[in-house]
């Protein structure tokens, strides 16, 4: 189920890949409006690398969305975990805290 947080990193990151691209098609024009007619050939190769660039560049942004939404779905199995634990068994919880900050008390303190 897709949330709004989802799609806006989605959207994102596809309006990012959009904008590196757009920057890079105007850095080229810039470089071919100064140079001869010779070049006019070379500026469309370069068009053609930004363009697979570009397209290199969404595929990987859609992996990372997609990795971090699993990310954040395991985070919040996580917590949703931790919280049943915590409700089921209060006193091993409240022991469990006062070990760990004994621990690191102990740590810290030298």
């Amino acid at each position: 189920m897709k949330t709004t947080g989802q799609s806006t990193s989605r959207t994102r990151g596809h309006a990012a890949s959009n904008r590196i691209a757009a920057d890079a098609h105007r850095a080229v024009n810039r470089v071919a409006e100064a140079a001869d007619d010779r070049i006019d050939n070379l500026a469309g190769y370069a068009h053609a690398a930004v363009d697979r660039a570009a397209g290199a560049i969404k595929p990987t942004a859609s992996w990372v969305n997609a990795q971090a939404r699993g990310v954040k779905a395991r985070q919040e199995r996580l917590i949703d975990d931790a919280r049943r634990a915590i409700v089921d068994n209060p006193f091993t919880a409240v022991g469990i805290a006062a070990a760990a900050g004994y621990v690191l008390s102990r740590i810290l303190r030298r």
